[in-house]
C-alpha cells in the first residue's frame, strides 16, 4: 500500500509549503517518509503497536508535542511525547485556524463509514497548517485501513476457533455414544454362533463402529494439517513396514466383503525417514476406500516400485471408476467432492472428501505426492503415493525396526485354542496375569460394559462413576490399575489423577485416561496431572489388553531386576 509524490498545498497564514515543524524536509522527501511509514503499519501485529507507530510518525511530520491514539470502543488513549495537560483543550480543531495550542483531531473511519477511533495532534508554539491537516488526514487513512485489515483477521480467527471448539465438542459427543457400543461387541461374540442373523448384525456393527470413530480422527487430523499443527514423528523405517501394516489392518474388512487384497514388486526395500504411523494412516486411507468399491470376490493390487530416489505405492482397484470432472476435486475435504465422487464410484461416497484430503496432506508433510487416475466409470482407479527414499543396504549399519501389524478391530476371545493365538494377538501362554483394576467413568453403560470385558479376562474389577468416590476407593484398596475417564462430575479426572500420584505410597499404579479429547493439548495436560498413557474413546479392548499386558511385563522386570 504505497502513496504517489504529491505536492501539498502551501499554508494560509504563512505562504509556506513545507513546515519547520517537520524538519524542513521537501514535498518529495516528506511524502517518501509518509510512504515508507505506510509500510510500517502494515508490519506491525497488533492495535498497540500500530498505534505507537502512527504517533511517532506523527509527531516527526507534524512537529505535534503530543499524538494521542485511541482505536474505538477503548477508552485507553496510547500517548507519545509530553505528559497529557490537566485541562481540556477540546477534542476538534478546523483544518487551519490560526489559533495556538488548539489540538487537532482526525477520525479513523472504515470503508462503511463506522468509526474506528481518532488521533488528536497537541500542537507546540506553531499552529498547525492545511499542509498538516493533510498529512494527518494521509496517515489517518492509512491507519484506518489497517485497523480494518486487522478486524477482519480477528473475527477470522475467532470465528476459526468457535469451529475448532464446535468440532471438537462433536467429536467427544460421539466418542462417548459409541464406546459403550464398541466395548459390548466382544461380549455379545459368545452368541454370534447361535444364529446366521446375529452373526451378521455383529458383523456390521464390528465393522461400522469403530469406523466411526476413525472418520472423526481423520476430520480433526485434516483440521490440524490444514492449520500446520499436525506434527511428524520422524524415524527410519522401510517401505515394506509401512506396507505391510496398513495392510494387515484392512485384511478384517477385506475379508468382511471377499475382496482380496494383493502386493507385488519391490525386489529391494526402501528406506524412509518418516512418521510411520502416519504413513500407515495414508496407506490405509487408500486401501479402505479401494476395498470399499471393490465388488464383492474382487481383487485390490498394491504395487510397489522405486525409481530414482522415490519409493512409489500404487493402490489399484476394479471398482466403478471416477469421472474425470470428479478428480480436480476429489482430494478437497467439502461436501461436493463427495456428493461429485458418489455416482462415478458406484459406491457410498462416506468420509471419501475428509480421508483423501487427509492423505494428500500426510503425504505432502513427508515431501510426497499423491495423485489419482481413472480410465472412466467402470474402469476402476489407481491412488498413486510417491516418497523420497533411499535404497536400504544389503547389509545395513543398524536395525530399522519392522513394527508388527497392531490389533484389529475383531473381538478379543478370552482364551485361546492351544496352539492358537488369541485374536488380539496374544500369544498362547501369555494371557494377562489378573490385576486389581479401577474402572471410572460417568457414562454408566460405558464402564459396566467395560468392567464386564476386563472381568471376562480374570481381572478383578471396581466401577464407579464420581471422581471423589474413586479416589476414596484407590486410597482404601490400592487398585494396580485406574482406568480414568477426565469429564468426571464434581473432581475431573486431572484432578483425580494428581490427588493419587500426590497420596499414594509404595509401588505407583498405572493410570491410563479414557477420554473422547483427543488433541496434542488434551494429551499434555494429561500426562502433566500424572497419567502414564492417554487412551481416546472408544478405545478398542485389543488395545488395552496389550497396554496391561505390556506393563505387567514391565513390572515383573522390575521386580526381578530389584530382587523383590
Amino acid at each position: 500500500m504505497g502513496l504517489p509524490p504529491r505536492q501539498f498545498p502551501p499554508c494560509q497564514s504563512c505562504g509556506a509549503t513545507t513546515h519547520p515543524e517537520a524538519g524542513g524536509a521537501t514535498p518529495d522527501g516528506l511524502w517518501q517518509h509518509l510512504n515508507d511509514a505506510v509500510a510500517a503499519f502494515q508490519l506491525a501485529a497488533t492495535r498497540d503497536e500500530l498505534l505507537r507507530t502512527a504517533a511517532r510518525v506523527l509527531l516527526e511530520v507534524t512537529g505535534a508535542q503530543r499524538v494521542d491514539a485511541t482505536v474505538a470502543p477503548a477508552a485507553d488513549a496510547v500517548a507519545m511525547g509530553a505528559p497529557p495537560p490537566t485541562s481540556d483543550q477540546g477534542t476538534t480543531h478546523p483544518a487551519h485556524a490560526g489559533a495556538p495550542g488548539a489540538p487537532l483531531t482526525v477520525v479513523l473511519c472504515a470503508r462503511d463509514g463506522r468509526r474506528l477511533g481518532e488521533l488528536v495532534l497537541h500542537p507546540g508554539d506553531v499552529p498547525f497548517t492545511p499542509a498538516t491537516a493533510l498529512m494527518a488526514t494521509t496517515v489517518a487513512q492509512a491507519v484506518a485501513l489497517v485497523l480494518a485489515q486487522m478486524e477482519l483477521v480477528e473475527r477470522w480467527q475467532a470465528e476459526v476457533v468457535r469451529h475448532d471448539r464446535l468440532l471438537g465438542a462433536m467429536a467427544h459427543a460421539v466418542r462417548h455414544a459409541l464406546d459403550p457400543v464398541v466395548h459390548a461387541l466382544p461380549l455379545l461374540a459368545s452368541a454370534v454362533s447361535a444364529s446366521p442373523t446375529v452373526a451378521r448384525a455383529h458383523g456390521l456393527l464390528a465393522q461400522h463402529a469403530p469406523r466411526a470413530a476413525g472418520l472423526l480422527d481423520d476430520l480433526l487430523d485434516l483440521r490440524r494439517a490444514e492449520a500446520g499443527q499436525l506434527p511428524l514423528h520422524r524415524v527410519s523405517c522401510t517401505l515394506g513396514a509401512v506396507v505391510e501394516r496398513a495392510v494387515a489392518a484392512i485384511r478384517p474388512e477385506a475379508d468382511g466383503r471377499a475382496v482380496r487384497v494383493e502386493v507385488h514388486g519391490l525386489a529391494m526395500d526402501l528406506l524412509l525417514m518418516a512418521d510411520l504411523d502416519r504413513l500407515v494412516q495414508a496407506c490405509g486411507i487408500l486401501l479402505h476406500n479401494a476395498v470399499r468399491v471393490t465388488p464383492r470376490g474382487g481383487v485390490v493390487v498394491v504395487r510397489l516400485a522405486a525409481t530414482d530416489a522415490r519409493a512409489r505405492v500404487a493402490v489399484v482397484d476394479h471398482g466403478g471408476g471416477i469421472a474425470a470432472n470428479a478428480l480436480t476435486t476429489l482430494f478437497t475435504p467439502h461436501a461436493d467432492a463427495a456428493v461429485n465422487a458418489a455416482p462415478t464410484t458406484g459406491a457410498s461416497s462416506e468420509g471419501m472428501g475428509v480421508n483423501l484430503a487427509l492423505a494428500r496432506h500426510l503425504a505432502v508433510l513427508h515431501g510426497g505426492t499423491l495423485h489419482a487416475h481413472s480410465d472412466g466409470i467402470g474402469r476402476g482407479s489407481t491412488f498413486t503415493l510417491e516418497l523420497p527414499a533411499t535404497p536400504l543396504p544389503a547389509h545395513a549399519p543398524f536395525p530399522v525396526p519392522r513394527p508388527p501389524a497392531p490389533p484389529g478391530g475383531a473381538a478379543p476371545a478370552t482364551s485361546a485354542a492351544p496352539g492358537h493365538a488369541a485374536r488380539d494377538g496374544t500369544p498362547p501362554g501369555e494371557a494377562v496375569r489378573p490385576l486389581h483394576i479401577l474402572v471410572v467413568d460417568d457414562h454408566h453403560d460405558a464402564a459396566d460394559a467395560l468392567a464386564l470385558l476386563l472381568a471376562q479376562d480374570g481381572h478383578r474389577v471396581t466401577v464407579c462413576y464420581e471422581g471423589e468416590e474413586a479416589l476414596r476407593r484407590q486410597r482404601r484398596d490400592g487398585h494396580e490399575v485406574v482406568l480414568l475417564d477426565i469429564g468426571l462430575p464434581g473432581s475431573n479426572g486431572y484432578d483425580v489423577a494428581r490427588a493419587i500420584r500426590s497420596t499414594e505410597a509404595g509401588t505407583p499404579a498405572l493410570l491410563v485416561a479414557l477420554t473422547g479429547w483427543g488433541q496434542p493439548p488434551d494429551r499434555r495436560r494429561s500426562f502433566e496431572a500424572g497419567f502414564d498413557h492417554h487412551l481416546v474413546k472408544p478405545v478398542a479392548y485389543p488395545a488395552l489388553r496389550a497396554l496391561l499386558r505390556h506393563w505387567t511385563g514391565a513390572a515383573m522386570e522390575a521386580a526381578a531386576g530389584s530382587g523383590v
